[in-house]
This record gives C-alpha cells, sequence and structure tokens, in this order.
C-alpha cells in the first residue's frame, strides 16, 4: 500500500507502547469461524458463509479511528482479522503485556472469529472518558477489554482464565516465523 503522510508525528503504530495503556475494541465483540484460520488450523477446514461486509459501518469506524488519531488520544491500533483478537493481542505485546477481560457467550468467536472491521486500539488512562463519549455520540460500537501490563499475555473469558501465556515463551516463536518459513523452502 503506498500513500503520503502528511504529518509524521501522527504516524500510528499497532504495538503497545507502555504499561497502562487501556485497551479497547472497536466492532462488535465476536467475529465469523467461518472461513478463519482457527478453522483452518485446528478443523482442518477451509468452509463457511464469509459474514456480509457492510461498506459504510467498515467506513464510519476507520473514519472515527483517523479521527481520533489527528487528536493525538491514540497509542496503537490493530486490525482484527487473520486469526482473530487472541492473535492480534499477540502481535500487539511486543514487549509489554495485557490484562484482558471479556463476557461473552461464544468465547472461540470471541477469541479467534475473524471480521472485517473489528480495530483494536489503546489510549492512555486519562483519554478513556473522550474516547467512550466520542464513540457513543458517534454509534461506534466499542468494548473495552482492558489494560497493558506486566509481563503475560491474560486474556479471562466469563471469569474464568483461558489464556495466561509469557511473551517470553510466544515472541520468538513469532518473530521467528517467517525465517522458518523461508529455510523450509515452502
Amino acid at each position: 500500500m503506498v500513500g503520503l503522510i502528511e504529518n509524521i508525528e501522527q504516524v500510528l503504530g499497532n504495538k503497545i507502547n507502555s504499561a497502562g495503556e487501556q485497551i479497547y475494541l472497536i466492532g462488535e465483540l465476536e467475529g465469523e469461524l467461518s472461513g478463519s484460520e482457527y478453522l483452518a488450523q485446528f478443523e482442518g477446514l477451509e468452509a463457511g458463509a464469509l459474514p456480509v461486509l457492510d461498506l459504510p459501518a467498515l467506513k464510519k469506524r476507520l473514519d472515527f479511528i483517523l479521527e481520533l488519531n489527528e487528536k493525538g488520544l491514540l497509542q496503537a491500533a490493530h486490525d482484527v482479522t487473520e486469526g482473530g483478537l487472541a492473535v492480534a493481542l499477540a502481535e500487539m505485546t511486543a514487549d509489554i503485556g495485557a490484562e484482558i477481560s471479556i463476557d461473552t457467550e461464544r468465547e472461540l468467536p470471541a477469541l479467534f472469529g475473524e471480521r472485517l472491521g473489528r480495530i483494536i486500539i489503546t489510549v492512555l488512562e486519562e483519554n478513556s472518558i473522550e474516547l467512550e463519549k466520542e464513540a457513543e455520540q458517534k454509534g461506534i460500537p466499542w468494548h473495552r477489554l482492558g489494560e497493558s501490563k506486566g509481563e503475560n499475555l491474560k486474556i479471562i473469558l466469563n471469569n474464568r482464565e483461558r489464556i495466561n501465556i509469557p511473551l517470553s515463551t510466544y515472541r520468538p516463536i513469532f518473530e521467528g516465523s517467517i525465517g522458518k518459513i523461508m529455510d523450509s523452502g515452502n
């Protein structure tokens, strides 16, 4: 992708920068398992109808993210696509962990479901109220997931710890995956 960045100060990264950042999900809490990486990796299937794409809603969310970034409210942003929410959070937690708490009836679609228009953003705690207020005023769906802290990625679903893994365990695997693929000739 090619584009013009008019203000280099507004370049937004996709990694959590510091402890205490408040982590939000813009969009639906759950994605779809149809056609997902989860379905392919764990069930050996590439099947299912993809969700209907609502382009006006997607544009509205992206415009909202751009507006927040122009105001200097965002610390990071990451799309929730391939691999779902759990994978996106793992990708965001390079140097600092996160503690996430989600209440949902459909745990697998919440963790590993995919859907365009779901975006994780982080803000400093002092910007949380403004973010929530603006999202409400503009009709943007949002969910507060948790905050950045510690050295683990911890995900609690319905008051039960489902994932608690040290960054030192999964970051080397993630960071070395492209090299392994290249070395294997696949």
